[in-house]
C-alpha cells in the first residue's frame, strides 16, 4: 500500500499517545516489568488507529479467509476498523454467552468450515488468542493464523505454533526498543533493562494441564461438544450431542486419548485381543493396538453372505478374552450387542474401555450382566471441565444434567440364568445331548429325530396344491427332520389334506412347520393362530413370528401354543437382498427368545447369535448353486451354511422341489448337512 507508513512511524505515533509506556509496571501476573504497552489508547486516536489498523490489513491480505475476528475486547476497534474500511466481513466472539435469546458464543453470519483470522492488539503468552481460537473452533470455524500490532516477544508465539496457529505481527518489541533507543525516547540503559526482561521471563506453556482436561477442551474445540436441541434416534429431544466421530479427522488428539484410555486398563486388565464396537470405534481400537503391538479384530453388524460368511474378522480363538473398545455409551445396548456377538463366536467378551459415558444408566446396564466398565471421562466430569473454562455457564451444565438423570436408558435384557447356562457350554454337542438339555418337548423331539435319522434337513414344500404337498412329503420324509409350509398358497386346502400331512409326519417322524410368520398385535395373532380357515395351532407343531410388535406376540402364541405342545421360531435374521434386519434386531430377538424358552425354541438366521444348545439355528435359503433369484433370494450351499454361519437346520425349497429328482437332491442336501455338522464337531475337538 503507498499509503502505508513504516514501522518506525507508527512507533513513534504509538509513543506520543502513551501506548508504549517505559518505567517500573506491576502486571497481572504479579511481576514487575520496565515497559507497559496499552493500545487500548488508540481508540481516542482516530489516526492512530486507523493507521494501526492498516498494517493490519497489509498482512491480512496475503492469507486466505472469509472473515476475521478481535479477541476480546481489545482488539474490537482494530478488527472493525479493517471490516468497515476493506468491506472485510467480521465476527463477534463472546466471554460469555448470554442467558437469554439466541445464548450464542459468537455473532455474526458464517458456516462450517469457513477460515477466520484472529485480530489482536498485543501478544504476550497467547492465551487470550489461543481462548479465542478454541470458540471460534468449536462453532466449525478454521482457524490457523493470527495478526497482532505488537509481540512482547514472550512465548505467544511458540505457544501459539504448538496449537497450529501461526502468529504475525506488525511490530517486535526489539524494533519498539530499538525505535525508540534511535529517536532518543528511551536510554540506553532502559533498552538494555527492557531485552534482558525479556529474555528471563518467556511464557512458554509447560503443558502442566490435566490430560483429561486438555482432551475435553480440545473435543469441544473441534466440535464433539454440542449444545442445543438434538432429536435422538428413539424420539427423544436432547439438549446436548456428543460426536467423537470427529476425532478421526484429529489423529494428535485421537492418540492423546488413546493413550489415556490404554492407562486405564494396563496391567489391571487381561486381554488377549482388542475388538472396536462397529462401527464409530474401530478406529480407537486399531490406534490402541498399533501403539502397543496387540492383536486387533474386527466385528461385523451383520455377518456376510458371502466369500468366507465371518462375523469376526482377523485373528482368534475361541477361549481368548476380548477387550471391547467404545466411543460413547448411552444406554450401554451397542457394548452388549457387540460382547453378545463375540460370546456367539466363543470369545470371552467382559470388559470395556469407553472414552465418554453420557451417565444414562448404561455402566448399570451392563453391570447386571457381568460386563465391567472402564470410562476415560463421564459427561458430568466434561462439564465441569467446560464450565471451569467458561465454556458453557451454569445454567447449561445444571439442564443438561437434569436431562440425563431424567431420562435413565434401559435394555431389557435376557435372565441371568440363561446367560450362565450360554457361558457355560460353548462346544457344538450332539444332537442327542442337546435334545437332554431341552425342557420344551418339541425342541427335545426335533433334536432325537435328528440324532436318530442322522439328517438336519428341512425341506421347504412351497407347492400350489395338496397332492404335491402330500407326494413331496412322502417321497423325501425319510431324508427330512422337518417339512416346511406355506399353507396360505395351497389353493384347494381342506382340514382333511392337514390331517393327512400330520398322518405322513408320524409314518416319516418329521416335524410339521408352518412358516406362517406371524408380525400382528397379540390379539389378532392369538386368533390367526387359534381359528380361521387354517386353525395352525391344531396341526403345525412349530410356527414363526416376527419380533417387531415385541413380547405381546410371543406371549399370544404361547397361549394358544403350549397347552397343545407346540413351539415358536423367531425371525432373528433374512436371506433377502435388501432386508432390513440388522444386529441391534437380532441381539433383541435373541433376548426374546431367552425370556420365553420355554416356548420358542430357536431362531431363523444367517449366522449363529448365540452358544446356547438348547435353541436352534435354523438357515434358509440353502441351494447348492451361487445365483440367486430375481426378486432378491440369495443363496448359501449347504455346507457353508453349517461350518461358516452356524446352521444347525438348513432349509432347502427349490433345490428340492424344482430337482429332477427330489427324493435323490433330499438324501445330497441330507448328507451334505449332517455330514459337515459332524465335521465340524470332529474339527473342534481336535482344536482342544
Amino acid at each position: 500500500m503507498d499509503h502505508l507508513q513504516k514501522p518506525s512511524e507508527l512507533i513513534q505515533d504509538l509513543h506520543s499517545i502513551n501506548a508504549v509506556k517505559f518505567g517500573s509496571f506491576k502486571l497481572k501476573s504479579g511481576i514487575m516489568s520496565p515497559f507497559y504497552f496499552d493500545l487500548r489508547a488508540m481508540i481516542s486516536y482516530p489516526n492512530t488507529l486507523l493507521k494501526a489498523s492498516e498494517h493490519v490489513y497489509d498482512i491480512l491480505q496475503n492469507l486466505e479467509y472469509e472473515s476475521i475476528c478481535g479477541v476480546p475486547y481489545t482488539a474490537l476497534p482494530i478488527a472493525s476498523c479493517i471490516s468497515t474500511m476493506h468491506r472485510v466481513p467480521m465476527l463477534l466472539k463472546r466471554k460469555e454467552a448470554k442467558s437469554y435469546g439466541t445464548k450464542k458464543m459468537v455473532e455474526g453470519v458464517f458456516v462450517n468450515g469457513d477460515r477466520c483470522v484472529i485480530v489482536e492488539d498485543v501478544v504476550t503468552s497467547g492465551g487470550s488468542v489461543l481462548e479465542t481460537a478454541a470458540c471460534l473452533k468449536s462453532e466449525g470455524l478454521v482457524v490457523t493464523d493470527v495478526i497482532t500490532i505488537l509481540d512482547r516477544g514472550q512465548g505467544g508465539q511458540k505457544n501459539l505454533e504448538n496449537q497450529g496457529i501461526t502468529l504475525h505481527s506488525v511490530l517486535s518489541i526489539q524494533s519498539v526498543i530499538a525505535a525508540l533507543l534511535e529517536s532518543a525516547k528511551i536510554t540506553s540503559e532502559q533498552a538494555e533493562t527492557s531485552l534482558n526482561f525479556i529474555e528471563t521471563n518467556q511464557l512458554i506453556s509447560k503443558s502442566v494441564i490435566d490430560p483429561i482436561e486438555d482432551i475435553v477442551l480440545r473435543l469441544h474445540d473441534i466440535g464433539s461438544f454440542r449444545f442445543g436441541s438434538f432429536k435422538l434416534s428413539n424420539g427423544m429431544i436432547t439438549p446436548i450431542y456428543i460426536d467423537l466421530r470427529l476425532v478421526i479427522s484429529h489423529p494428535s488428539l485421537m492418540s492423546d486419548i488413546c493413550k489415556q484410555m490404554y492407562k486405564l486398563v494396563e496391567g489391571v486388565v487381561q486381554f488377549d485381543i482388542l475388538c472396536g464396537v462397529p462401527y464409530a470405534a474401530l478406529h480407537l481400537a486399531t490406534c490402541i493396538a498399533n501403539d502397543h503391538g496387540l492383536n486387533n479384530v474386527l466385528l461385523r453388524k451383520v455377518a456376510k453372505q458371502y466369500g468366507t460368511g465371518k462375523l469376526i474378522e482377523g485373528v482368534y480363538k475361541e477361549g481368548q478374552k476380548c477387550l471391547v473398545v467404545e466411543d460413547v455409551m448411552v444406554s450401554g445396548q451397542g457394548i452388549y450387542e457387540s460382547c453378545e456377538s463375540l460370546k456367539s463366536q466363543g470369545v470371552e467378551a467382559t470388559d470395556v474401555l469407553l472414552v465418554l459415558d453420557r451417565e444414562q444408566n448404561g455402566e448399570r446396564n451392563l453391570k447386571k450382566q457381568g460386563i465391567r466398565l472402564h470410562c476415560l471421562i463421564r459427561v458430568s466430569e466434561a462439564l465441569d471441565i467446560l464450565l471451569k473454562h467458561k465454556r458453557i455457564d451454569a445454567e447449561l451444565s445444571n439442564e443438561v444434567m437434569r436431562f440425563l438423570k431424567a431420562n435413565p436408558a434401559n435394555i431389557p435384557f435376557a435372565k441371568a440364568e440363561d446367560h450362565q447356562r450360554t457361558s457355560q457350554i460353548n462346544k457344538l454337542l450332539p444332537f442327542d445331548e442337546r435334545a437332554a438339555l431341552c425342557s420344551n418337548p418339541v425342541s427335545k423331539k426335533l433334536f432325537t429325530i435328528m440324532h436318530e435319522k442322522h439328517t438336519n434337513l428341512c425341506l421347504s414344500a412351497d407347492v400350489t396344491t395338496v397332492d404335491m404337498l402330500l407326494k413331496l412329503a412322502d417321497q423325501v420324509g425319510p431324508h427330512i427332520c422337518m417339512l416346511k409350509t406355506h399353507v396360505d398358497i395351497l389353493e384347494d386346502f381342506t382340514t382333511a389334506a392337514v390331517a393327512q400331512l400330520v398322518e405322513l409326519s408320524q409314518k416319516h417322524n418329521f416335524v410339521i412347520f408352518e412358516d406362517r410368520k406371524f408380525s400382528d398385535i397379540g390379539s389378532t395373532v392369538k386368533q390367526q393362530y387359534a381359528g380361521g380357515l387354517y386353525k395352525i395351532a391344531d396341526w403345525s407343531e412349530v410356527t414363526t413370528a416376527h419380533s417387531i410388535p415385541g413380547p405381546g406376540i410371543v406371549q399370544a402364541l404361547q397361549a394358544v401354543g403350549s397347552p397343545k405342545g407346540r413351539a415358536c421360531v423367531l425371525l432373528a435374521e433374512m436371506s433377502s437382498k435388501g432386508n432390513l434386519t440388522n444386529a441391534s434386531y437380532s441381539v433383541a430377538t435373541v433376548n426374546m427368545a431367552r425370556e420365553y424358552s420355554d416356548f420358542v425354541i430357536g431362531f431363523i438366521s444367517q449366522s449363529k447369535l448365540t452358544s446356547d444348545p438348547t435353541l436352534l439355528h435354523m438357515t434358509p435359503g440353502v441351494k447348492n448353486t451361487d445365483k440367486g433369484d430375481n426378486l432378491g433370494q440369495q443363496y448359501v450351499n449347504a455346507a457353508d451354511a453349517v461350518t461358516l454361519r452356524g446352521a444347525d437346520i438348513i432349509i432347502v425349497g427349490r433345490g428340492i422341489t424344482q430337482a429332477a429328482d427330489p427324493v435323490a437332491a433330499a438324501n445330497e442336501y441330507k448328507n451334505l448337512g449332517y455330514e459337515s455338522y459332524e465335521n465340524l464337531r470332529t474339527q473342534q475337538k481336535s482344536d482342544e
